[in-house]
C-alpha cells in the first residue's frame, strides 16, 4: 500500500543551508537547482530508515532476526514493482544507476563472450552507458552509436536500420540527465523487441516523475533521484536473454548480484517509491509539476542573452537547461554558488571538467554555446517564490559578468 504523502506534508525538506566556503560565506539559506545530480530525502523516507535500522538481522539467515529483515525487503520490492508497474520478482537490487547500467552491458558482453556480436547505443547517453559499451567494444564487440536530432533524441528508423541479426542489445535512455529531452521509448523498444532484441532503458532521470512505458527487457533506477538515499538503485529484468552477473558469492537477489543487501537503503528505496507513486496519481501535483518547470524556463529565457537548449516539447518541466552568450557556464556556476544558488554546467559526472557537453554538440551545438550551458533542475518540493529568486540571481550574475567582461574588452 502507497504511503499517502504528499509534498505538502513533507514540510522542511527543502530548507538546504548553504555551507561556509573559503570565501568565508555565512551559512544561509541554499535556492537548490541541482536536483538531476541528487535530490533531498523526504522526512517520510528518512523515518522509514530510522525505523529499520532496529532490524540488524542478516537478510540471509533462516532465523527470526533474518526473516525480519528479509521481510523489510519484500515490502519494498513489492513498492518498487508498483512504481515500475513490473512483478516483484522482476527486481533485482544494487548500488545504484551505474552499476545497473554496467551489469546489464557488461554482463550482456560477458554473456554473449564466445559468439560475438553487436550492440546499439546513442550519442547522448549518461558516461555510465557510454563507457560499459566502449569496454565491451574492447572485448571484442561492434557498437553502433545513433545520432541524435536537434532536440537530442533519436529516430526510430534509425535504430531498426541499425538493427542486425547479431545484435545483442540496445541501450537507450528515457530522459537525459542534462537536457531532459525524452526519447520516444515507446518505438524504440518496440522496435528492438519486433527484431527479438533485449532493449535496456536508462530510467534514472525518470522514476518518480514519469510512468515509464512497459520495456520488455533491462530497466534501471537510482533512489537517491527521487529523493531516496544513495547507494542504492534497482534493475529490472524482464527477460530471459543471458545475462552475467558480475558480483559472486551468495544467491541473493534471485541469484543475480551476490551480496548481503543494504538493508536500509532498500527500504529508503521502497519508501521513496510509495511517495513517487502517490505523487504519480495525483492530478493537482502533475499540474503544479508543469507550472513550476514551465515558470523556470520562461524566466531563465528572459535574461538577456539566454539560449534554451532544452526542447520545448516532449522535455521533462523539471529541467532547463541554458546557455548565456559570452559567458562560460563554470564561471556562472561558481558565482551563483556564492551567492546561494545551487546549479550545475552538466551532469554531475563530468561537472569538474570545463569541457563541451557530448550531449550538446551531439545535437548540433557549437562549443562555444555547449561552453555556455548551464543545468537548472527542480524537484517536487521546489516552490514558485524559489524558482523566482534563482531567476532573479540569475539575471543580475549574467548582467554583472557581462558587464565585467565589456570594461575588461574596453580597458
Amino acid at each position: 500500500m502507497h504511503s499517502q504523502t504528499t509534498c505538502e506534508q513533507e514540510k522542511g525538506v527543502n530548507d538546504v543551508t548553504c555551507p561556509p566556503t573559503a570565501r568565508g560565506r555565512e551559512p544561509g539559506r541554499a535556492l537548490y537547482f541541482d536536483n538531476n545530480a541528487t535530490t533531498p530525502i523526504l522526512p517520510s523516507v528518512r523515518a522509514a530508515m530510522c525505523e529499520a535500522m532496529e532490524t540488524f538481522g542478516n537478510p540471509s539467515s533462516v532465523h527470526f532476526c533474518g526473516e525480519a529483515a528479509a521481510g523489510l525487503i519484500d515490502r519494498a520490492r513489492v513498492s518498487t514493482a508498483a512504481l515500475l508497474r513490473c512483478d516483484p520478482e522482476q527486481v533485482v537490487f544494487n548500488s545504484g544507476g551505474s552499476e545497473g547500467a554496467s551489469s546489464v552491458i557488461v554482463g550482456t558482453g560477458l554473456a554473449h563472450l564466445r559468439d560475438g556480436g553487436h550492440g546499439i547505443t546513442s550519442a547522448v547517453e549518461h558516461p555510465a552507458v557510454l563507457r560499459a559499451c566502449g569496454f565491451v567494444r574492447e572485448l571484442g564487440f561492434e557498437l553502433s552509436v545513433l545520432p541524435v536530432d536537434g532536440a537530442g533524441r533519436v529516430d526510430p528508423g534509425t535504430l531498426q536500420k541499425a538493427l542486425r541479426p547479431d545484435t545483442r542489445l540496445v541501450s537507450i535512455m528515457h530522459a537525459n540527465n542534462e537536457t531532459g529531452a525524452l526519447q520516444p521509448l515507446d518505438a524504440l523498444s518496440r522496435a528492438a523487441r519486433e527484431a527479438g532484441v533485449p532493449f535496456h532503458c536508462d530510467a534514472v532521470q525518470t522514476a518518480g516523475k514519469e510512468r515509464i512505458g512497459l520495456v520488455e527487457g533491462f530497466l534501471t533506477i537510482s533512489a537517491h533521484k527521487f529523493h531516496g538515499p544513495k547507494g542504492v538503485g534497482v534493475t529490472t529484468v524482464r527477460t530471459d536473454a543471458p545475462l552475467q552477473k558480475l558480483v559472486f558469492g551468495g544467491d541473493q537477489e534471485h541469484d543475480r548480484r551476490a551480496g548481503t543487501e543494504n538493508v536500509l537503503g532498500i527500504v529508503g528505496l521502497g519508501a521513496a517509491a510509495d511517495a513517487a507513486s502517490v505523487r504519480l496519481d495525483d492530478p493537482k501535483e502533475q499540474i503544479r509539476r508543469g507550472e513550476i518547470g514551465g515558470r523556470l524556463r520562461a524566466g531563465l529565457a528572459s535574461i538577456d542573452g539566454a539560449v534554451v537548449n532544452s526542447p520545448a516539447e516532449g522535455c521533462l518541466p523539471e529541467t532547463v537547461n541554458v546557455s548565456f552568450e559570452g559567458l562560460r557556464a563554470d564561471t556562472i556556476v561558481d558565482v551563483l554558488s556564492a551567492r546561494g544558488v545551487a546549479a550545475s554546467s552538466g551532469s554531475a559526472c563530468h561537472s569538474a571538467h570545463p569541457e563541451p557537453s557530448h550531449v550538446l554538440l551531439a545535437m548540433g551545438l557549437s562549443a562555444e554555446r555547449a561552453l555556455g550551458a548551464v543545468r537548472f533542475s527542480c524537484s517536487c518540493l521546489t516552490t514558485r517564490d524559489e524558482v523566482d529568486e534563482a531567476v532573479a540571481i540569475s539575471g543580475e550574475t549574467v548582467r554583472q559578468l557581462h558587464a565585467m567582461w565589456r570594461s575588461v574588452g574596453t580597458a
